[in-house]
């Protein structure tokens, strides 16, 4: 597995050390998680990380993590309610923007 490493991937690792120097855990935790995650995925499927690969995984950390913050409202769990959207705010940086409703109506 070698080649031309997935920007995105690179742009995340790059973030986790600039999180883990401000001290910032939140953040760190939540890049390490999805490197992670992205690191096993690649493996699981035997390839090289890539772009599109980054973003599948990315998108489905952030359903899961939307997932779950329903599941602890229904729960009364505020704190985890609070700690997911941190995380899916952390996380939606690395997707592309979703176009606005209005200009998706207007194509």
């Amino acid at each position: 597995m070698c080649g031309m490493p997935s920007p995105a991937y690179e742009t995340l690792r790059a973030d986790i050390i600039v999180a883990m120097k401000a001290r910032d855990t939140a953040t760190t935790t939540a890049l390490r998680t999805a490197d992670a995650a992205i690191t096993r995925a690649a493996m699981d499927a035997n390839v090289e990380i890539a772009d599109a690969l980054v973003l599948t995984t990315l998108r489905k950390a952030v359903k899961n993590l939307t997932d779950a913050k329903a599941e602890f409202a229904a729960g009364g769990r505020a704190d985890l309610v609070a700690a997911n959207e941190a995380e899916i705010r952390i996380l939606e940086r690395y997707l592309p923007r979703a176009l606005p409703s209005e200009q998706v109506e207007a194509l």
